[in-house]
């Protein structure tokens, strides 16, 4: 009985002892970059396990103000934090496009791609122009997704658009979301998104259309496209989320 008795004594004041507790969600943040006369700055949210939930940009209100005018286009690379590392993106190129781009009766408004690359830099800068014929397995492919001419971009690949998105159903484009192949691999994932939209200051939460199976199923993808307004911290947030 006193055997009994010490153990559970002892269990209890183990118990008592015991201050570990399941760890917090937490916010770590890369290093900014100026753009226009504000700053870009990468983060990523992970879960109480360490895991990333959400990883994106927050873009401040004056980085809308004096960006750059020239032609074709500026960009600015980030980082995310090395805490982001699950979800394989190695770095993001924010692109600002004051006229827009190909093809113009579509896409030529001012607007910012984000491109999510899966590929290292130098990876990307031996991505070349021209045709790009490589088969892809359509359950790489995320359904209703398609390119309607295979043509590789410099520096970034084959776009592959949304076939559903309001653009190609008589709508002004304001937003949408691309993928991206080169040479049968996946590149990058890339919302698209207007300064005009932008302005308006409003908040979207969308799914992101999954292929039937990853490339590398090892990674953490993001399952949610988010462009989110914070009043307090007058920025915008750009995210893709678990």
């Amino acid at each position: 009985m006193f055997a009994l008795a010490a153990l559970v004594g002892g269990m209890t004041m183990a118990c008592e002892n015991d201050t570990t507790s399941p760890a917090q969600p937490r916010t770590v943040q890369g290093a900014a970059v100026s753009v226009g006369d504000g700053t870009v700055t990468p983060w990523v949210r992970l879960d109480g396990n360490g895991r990333p939930e959400e990883w994106g940009l927050r873009v401040s209100e004056d980085a809308l103000e004096g960006l750059p005018e020239t032609m074709p286009g500026t960009s600015w690379v980030l980082r995310l934090p090395s805490e982001a590392s699950a979800t394989g993106i190695n770095h993001i190129s924010f692109d600002y496009n004051p006229n827009g781009h190909e093809p113009d009766p579509i896409y030529g408004h001012a607007h910012f791609d984000v491109h999510f690359y899966y590929i290292s830099e130098a990876a990307r800068d031996s991505i070349g122009f021209g045709p790009d014929m490589t088969p892809i397995d359509a359950s790489f492919i995320p359904k209703d997704y398609t390119t309607f001419d295979h043509m590789s971009i410099p520096k970034m690949g084959v776009h592959y658009v949304d076939t559903t998105s309001h653009e190609f159903h008589g709508h002004h484009f304001d937003e949408t979301l691309m993928y991206g192949f080169s040479k049968g691999k996946l590149t990058f994932v890339e919302p698209m998104i207007t300064t005009e939209y932008l302005q308006k200051k409003l908040n979207l939460t969308k799914p992101v259309k999954q292929p039937q199976r990853w490339q590398n199923s090892s990674l953490t993808y993001a399952t949610q496209q988010t462009i989110r307004w914070d009043n307090a911290a007058k920025a915008w947030d750009i995210t893709l989320k678990r």
